[in-house]
């Protein structure tokens, strides 16, 4: 919709819901000119604005409220924090050499329901002065659950031109960390931009012109957190074109999402190319898996044997989807079926760990705690290998497989009841053994 987008280039959509988005723009269909050594002349800026769904279309709402919106200088790339509480942005002002430069800006909401007036983040290097650092978008870590700010930025000592770092949020000391590279999984020595990240699936969307594409920068994405991430997979046409595809978001509903691109098609300006609009988009083989599973105690030994004080069973049993076959290894564990008398054991901690294919090594994504009848479930994506880790104390931790790699179609995968055998509450004793004099 022209309402929406104009002749100059919006940027980073953002679903607020099913029905509003945020976006920013010049909003203006002329080239503007002005003189920039003229302080008397004060150039057009870039705001904030709403959208809203009118049926099928978005069409332009309102100015963005709050104490975000400036005619002295330039706002875009707003994004929420995960509990709504804090609003970041990228404010760009044109210094003393009258150079352009970006920097992350927080805003916080104050009990009455205001927002402050954005500050500029001073701590763990986010900002450096003289570099841009922009784009931030907003992830959770997996240790204390601490929040995760990821943004690009072109400070010296990265890989390329644009790389993108992340910064975690210490909510004991109220401060960010030291701003770390999300490694060279991700950056290379082209440019890096427009992350975007899924919390809910562990998914970083990326743009990139040096990784192999159809052309300018494509979107890319890789599953992980922090700076532990599997390699970057092409999102693939149409969503990706041989012209530059930047800012890829998602709804609530992951098959639908935004970009913004300057393909052939849009509102021009100089040329067809020229700048950058908002296009939705919607997935019509939309791939959703879920694996679901129920955890009991084990109160006999009829599948369980304790040799020297570890648990062995069955290590090849199967979980059974509809579709699809899924190898569930329950080595130290123990699969059978749901006897009248079991206890289902609520509270069980259930990781969610991801196989990287590369390297063999675990990743923590999430974790859930089974319910009163001992389930639990998780969200997966395709393509990938899972291991499912039990922990409860007072019993033994024990390990399930699930692979997605060969499911085509939506699909939810029943994992077989695993039972958890308790820890002895005797001890176990061990008779003195004796070896011969200087021998041992």
């Amino acid at each position: 919709d022209t309402s929406v987008n104009k002749a100059h280039m919006e940027a980073a959509p953002r679903y607020y819901n099913d029905t509003l988005m945020y976006y920013s723009s010049l909003r203006t269909d002329k080239i503007e000119y002005y003189n920039i050594r003229e302080e008397k002349q004060k150039p057009k800026t870039r705001k904030l604005y709403w959208a809203k769904k009118n049926f099928e279309d978005w069409v332009f709402y309102k100015p963005f409220e709050g104490p975000f919106n400036s005619d002295e200088h330039h706002i875009a790339n707003g994004t929420f924090s995960i509990d709504s509480t804090k609003f970041y942005c990228t404010i760009c002002k044109t210094n003393e050499d009258y150079k352009t430069v970006c920097q992350i800006y927080v805003s916080k909401k104050g009990e009455n329901g205001q927002w402050s007036n954005p500050e500029k983040i001073e701590a763990g290097g986010v900002n450096i002065p003289g570099y841009n650092s922009t784009q931030p978008t907003v992830g959770t870590e997996p240790k204390k659950g601490y929040e995760v700010l990821y943004f690009a930025s072109n400070r010296e000592g990265g890989k390329g031109g644009y790389d993108i770092y992340y910064t975690i949020y210490d909510e004991r000391k109220e401060t960010y960390k030291k701003a770390k590279s999300v490694g060279s999984k991700i950056n290379t020595p082209g440019d890096e931009i427009t992350p975007y990240y899924d919390n809910n699936n562990k998914t970083l969307y990326f743009s990139s012109n040096a990784w192999p594409g159809l052309g300018g920068f494509d979107i890319f994405k890789t599953t992980g957190q922090v700076n532990r991430f599997l390699k970057p997979v092409n999102i693939g046409y149409p969503l990706n074109s041989s012209y530059d595809d930047v800012y890829y978001t998602i709804s609530n509903s992951p098959e639908k999402g935004f970009l913004v691109s300057n393909r052939p098609g849009g509102v021009a300006l100089k040329n067809e190319t020229c700048c950058d609009d908002i296009y939705e988009f919607t997935m019509l083989e939309f791939i959703k898996i879920v694996v679901e599973g129920t955890v009991f105690e084990s109160k006999d030994s009829s599948d369980i044997k304790l040799t020297s004080g570890f648990e062995t069973a069955a290590k090849d049993s199967l979980a059974i989807s509809s579709d699809t076959l899924a190898r569930a290894d329950t080595t130290n564990g123990a699969v059978r079926e749901i006897r009248e008398n079991d206890t289902p054991l609520k509270g069980t901690t259930v990781s969610l760990l991801l196989v990287d294919p590369e390297t063999g090594e675990n990743m923590f994504l999430t974790k859930t705690t089974t319910n009163d009848n001992g389930q639990y479930f998780f969200e997966l994506q395709q393509g990938n290998n899972y291991k499912i880790r039990f922990q409860k104390e007072g019993y033994y931790d024990k390990e399930l497989t699930v692979s997605t790699e060969d499911i085509m179609q939506s699909d939810t995968i029943h994992m077989n009841t695993l039972y958890l055998k308790g820890v002895p509450k005797t001890p176990i004793i061990i008779k003195n053994i004796y070896y011969p004099f200087d021998k041992a």
